[in-house]
């Protein structure tokens, strides 16, 4: 599991989705299968995925909110989500 390694996180279930908070800030969302995975990311890093097309991490937007890429998990590469998850960590832990 990607999330073990890292401090402070606490699950919380709602909306048949399963929501990653440290020190109270989302940062990282998954569907109830497990299939589909929403994590947020710095703005140059969405401003990038826009720019060019991204279909494996497509962004998207969370309350009107730019800054969360969508994955599809079976199709994602696992480094790749790997890095982005503890990126996202790292900023909303202030670490």
């Amino acid at each position: 599991m990607l999330l073990k390694p890292l401090p402070g996180v606490v699950e919380v279930a709602g909306w048949g989705m399963n929501s990653f908070r440290v020190r109270r800030t989302t940062f990282l969302v998954i569907d109830a299968l497990g299939h589909r995975l929403h994590v947020r990311v710095g703005l140059k890093d969405w401003l990038c995925l826009v720019k060019h097309g991204q279909t494996m991490a497509r962004p998207i937007r969370v309350c009107r909110r730019p800054g969360w890429v969508s994955l599809v998990l079976p199709e994602a590469d696992h480094s790749l989500v790997h890095d982005m998850v503890t990126e996202s960590w790292k900023r909303a832990s202030g670490r």
